[in-house]
């Protein structure tokens, strides 16, 4: 786990929860004025106390790891519109499209395997987004799944 990514880490549970920090703090037992200086980075939790907060809000530590991981898909995501936006603005300054009138218009091989460099990483930077986002996914409504499971055999029983 990323020392960095932890205090957004740790806000992004409990919002995904739909908590206040006075709510975790309830669930918790951790002062709000902790829990708030966790999730500004001011304080660095043990991992005892990340345990306490990620077992309050109904997540594993392993949770921790799974929105990291999602961030990471946000910011690949924000990397591939910027190559996006890079091979827009290449493709505006080949003023003459292969095939073109006077002859072929030849890109520089150099420029193509950058080209196909960039392409690849975007394909392999998209699958691991969607990768890590169905594990997110997946990893938060788990609970939901489970409390609606054993609601639905409550009711059976009776």
């Amino acid at each position: 786990m990323s020392q960095s990514k932890l205090p957004v880490c740790l806000a992004l549970l409990r919002v995904s929860r739909g908590w206040n920090q006075d709510q975790l703090s309830t669930a918790s037992g951790v002062r709000p004025a902790s829990i708030s200086s966790y999730e500004r980075g001011k304080l660095t939790p043990s991992i005892k106390m990340l345990h306490r907060l990620t077992t309050a809000m109904g997540y594993t530590l392993s949770a921790l790891e799974i929105a990291q991981g999602f961030l990471e898909t946000l910011e690949a995501q924000a990397s591939i519109r910027s190559v996006e936006r890079s091979l827009r603005a290449m493709a505006q300054l080949d003023p003459e499209p292969a095939g073109a009138e006077g002859g072929e218009s030849e890109i520089p091989e150099s420029v193509l395997l950058s080209r196909h460099r960039e392409i690849d990483h975007v394909s392999i930077e998209v699958g691991r987004a969607a990768t890590r986002f169905t594990s997110l996914f997946l990893t938060l409504i788990e609970p939901r799944l489970g409390a609606a499971g054993q609601e639905g055999a409550g009711r059976e029983g009776a």
